[in-house]
């Protein structure tokens, strides 16, 4: 096939889209309507519509998600979860090649492999790939989906949670959502992820606090891996060794600044690799090229040694980084609106808190946790909901949810970037370190070993697969 040939067309129209595979002698035509229906159709009904050439659609494969579950909502827009889904054909395969069958078969089996992750989530009335408070954001240029269909939606790999809660006869509900970028060539770095949490006061309840029913409140957080040239190049070993190219990392470094300040405005990138052993020389690289940034500039740079700080099991500990860190947290602020009111936002985020470890999991999560409960305490105690100096640690199903929905976040993050379950979600689900947490640890830890070395290849390119095929 030459580079120009055009073998697909496709006809648009409000309720579905009809895909058109003229390669085929009998000029094959498929109806996906917005419901999900898909079906056959005449060349009739295609020349009824306005259509485009391109080169391919998911290749010869449309993925038709079967079954989805709604797992929540945002201010009444319902969040499914993909539970099952279904590849297909479009036309028949005509090639007697059968190496190109074999290899076929081979980016299938890749492409379901990537469909396993269960973490797949989509909405049909908003964009759950946007914070709030870009949704909020008046913005001229309307995403590529929006331009071409409303067939066609925007799905994240990630995760989300939803919990309704009540303090003081007033009704609440917290949320929690993070989206996973890739890797590319402008900047950006691996493990790269915001997680969104997001409180919804209910519309009745307690009239003490009817100035706040309705209100929308969120809070960004992003984790992404140490923003120089460096690698963990697998070797059989527990701890693989590590390569850094520190001189040609001044570009990229930069390059992800620039991306931090035209994304986020304002952030400071909170370092939590260990200052001595086998991390050392990644967290001595980052700090070096972060001596460079402007001392009142856009992004600020603190380096907290998590092990040494919160050893011997202290994770509570987290709260001498917040303390250290507390006049930029509170000067980000967060977003607030409240459309029962208005779509107007009353508060805007101006900053994030860049957390990462070595591979962004264990440690940015239970930091994110913590970081999160602080500012939830905050705005509570500024609605009054909460009292000046009242934590959620007397409503213990609050404490419960919050806990669960962040080791659960952590969870998710975790298997789509080492294939297993977090570490020390133990603290996160309950407050503290147990036994148990840790011997889950060590078999977590075990697993990650394995993949590391045997299995991760497969894993990594299927999701490569999805995201670019």
């Amino acid at each position: 096939m030459s580079a120009t040939s055009h073998p697909f067309n496709i006809g648009f129209n409000d309720d579905y889209i009809l895909i058109k595979y003229s390669q085929n002698p009998s000029d094959s035509l498929v109806k996906i309507h917005s419901s999900g229906e898909v079906s056959s159709a005449d060349d009739s009904s295609f020349k009824k519509h306005s259509s485009m050439p391109c080169q391919g659609i998911f290749g010869l494969y449309v993925i038709s998600i079967i079954k989805a579950e709604e797992v929540g909502k945002i201010y009444g827009h319902s969040i499914l979860k993909v539970i099952s889904t279904k590849i297909s054909l479009i036309g028949e395969h005509t090639s007697s090649d059968v190496e190109l069958a074999k290899h076929d078969q081979h980016l299938l089996e890749l492409l379901r492999t990537a469909l396993l992750s269960k973490s797949y989530y989509f909405s049909y009335t908003m964009d759950i790939t946007s914070s709030l408070q870009r949704q909020y954001s008046v913005d001229p240029n309307l995403p590529l989906y929006k331009k071409i269909s409303p067939v066609i939606i925007p799905i994240i790999n990630g995760y989300f949670a939803s919990k309704e809660l009540e303090i003081k006869n007033q009704p609440f509900t917290i949320r929690t959502r993070y989206f996973s970028r890739g890797v590319d060539e402008e900047g950006n770095v691996s493990n790269y992820a915001e997680t969104e949490q997001i409180v919804e006061i209910g519309k009745f309840g307690n009239d003490v606090f009817k100035k706040y029913h309705g209100e929308l409140l969120s809070y960004l957080q992003l984790r992404g891996s140490v923003p120089i040239k460096w690698a963990q190049v697998i070797n059989g070993k527990y701890k693989p060794s590590l390569e850094i190219n520190l001189n040609n990392s001044s570009n990229g470094f930069q390059k992800h600044m620039d991306k931090l300040t035209n994304d986020y405005q304002r952030s400071i990138m909170v370092n939590l690799v260990d200052k001595v052993k086998y991390e050392k020389p990644v967290g001595d690289a980052f700090a070096q090229l972060s001596r460079n940034l402007p001392e009142d500039g856009p992004v600020q740079y603190y380096h907290f040694d998590f092990h040494k700080e919160c050893s011997k099991m202290r994770f509570d500990r987290v709260s001498l980084l917040i303390d250290k860190i507390r006049s930029l947290i509170d000067s980000y602020q967060s977003f607030e609106v409240n459309p029962f009111i208005s779509d107007k936002p009353t508060k805007l985020q101006s900053g994030i808190i860049r957390t990462n470890c070595m591979d962004c999991l264990d440690r940015t999560n239970v930091v994110q946790s913590v970081v999160s409960s602080d500012w939830m305490i905050k705005e509570f105690r500024n609605m009054g909901i909460l009292n000046a100096d009242e934590t959620f640690k007397n409503y213990e199903r609050v404490t419960s949810a919050l806990r669960i929905m962040w080791a659960d976040n952590a969870d998710y993050v975790s298997m789509a970037y080492s294939g297993t379950g977090a570490l020390k979600t133990d603290f996160t689900r309950t407050g503290k370190r147990t036994k148990m947490g840790l011997l889950s640890d060590g078999y977590n830890s075990l697993e990650r070993y394995y993949r590391n070395n045997f299995s991760d290849g497969c894993r990594q390119v299927s999701f490569s697969f999805i995201i670019y095929f």
